[in-house]
């Protein structure tokens, strides 16, 4: 999302690609593939996304630009996190696919839809969900001096990382290892789409930030506002540990038919 200060969060609104696969593709799932389904509000899947009623597998499409790898601890924290609030007897997998550089110091939703546009193979077909995954090496065009984005979560089955960003903030102010940073921003992308906070999953007691809208007021929660945006460079410390969701976010998901 944008928890860039104040900041409304909710603002969701190459030549050839070398493809690694990890895990099982979703054979066929590009086939009489239906777009306007994965091309929604961000939230508005939460319940298709937490429960099997309608999906019983999620299919993680993770692309990112060529240098730009997510590491393998972030993406198994993902599945497990996943794995912990969503019930998907069907199975999370996921693929990795590399894409040449945009050549682009700074991107705006509108380039990062562009490049989901060109670059997404994978969408919801038969009894698999995907989520797109979109890991970039410029910065957030609404990074403002101190202030930068990590990661936003723009459509229903979206999200992108500013992996570039990301690195730097993690090396400089947190540790040499981005796997709990990246995890983290990780985490917190998804959960939006899940719904979280009071998008389309109803709160069940009150706690979204009143200044950071779609974000959670407790501070260590994965849905603090402060967990994908450096708000102000070294502050967030989280130890060495992914933050979790607290009970509150919990009871939401879990009122909505999650774990």
């Amino acid at each position: 999302m944008f928890p860039k200060l104040k900041m409304r969060s909710w603002l969701f609104s190459f030549t050839l690609c070398l493809l690694l696969l990890a895990g099982c593709s979703p054979d066929g799932m590009d086939e009489d593939a239906s777009f306007a389904a994965n091309r929604l509000t961000t939230g508005i899947s939460g319940k298709d996304l937490l429960t099997s009623t309608n999906f019983d597998r999620v299919f993680f499409e993770i692309v990112y630009v060529e240098g730009h790898e997510p590491s393998y601890g972030a993406i198994q924290n993902l599945l497990d996190f996943t794995k912990d609030r969503c019930f998907k007897p069907g199975g999370v997998n996921y693929s990795l696919t590399a894409i040449p550089d945009p050549g682009k110091s700074s991107l705006g939703i509108r380039e990062i839809v562009d490049l989901e546009e060109q670059y997404r193979e994978y969408y919801n077909r038969g009894n698999t969900i995907t989520v797109f995954i979109l890991v970039v090496n410029g910065r957030s065009a609404r990074d403002e001096g101190n202030a930068v984005v990590l990661g936003t979560a723009y459509r229903n089955t979206s999200f992108v990382l500013f992996e570039e960003t990301i690195r730097r903030f993690s090396e400089e102010f947190i540790s040499n290892d981005k796997t709990v940073l990246e995890s983290t921003v990780m985490n917190h992308e998804f959960s939006h789409l899940l719904g979280l906070v009071n998008l389309s999953t109803p709160m069940q007691s009150a706690h979204e930030d009143p200044d950071n809208p779609s974000h959670c007021e407790t501070a260590d929660c994965l849905m603090n506002y402060r967990t994908d945006a450096g708000l102000r460079l070294g502050a967030l410390s989280f130890g060495g540990v992914v933050p979790s969701l607290d009970e509150q976010c919990l009871a939401d998901l879990r009122a909505l038919g999650g774990k």
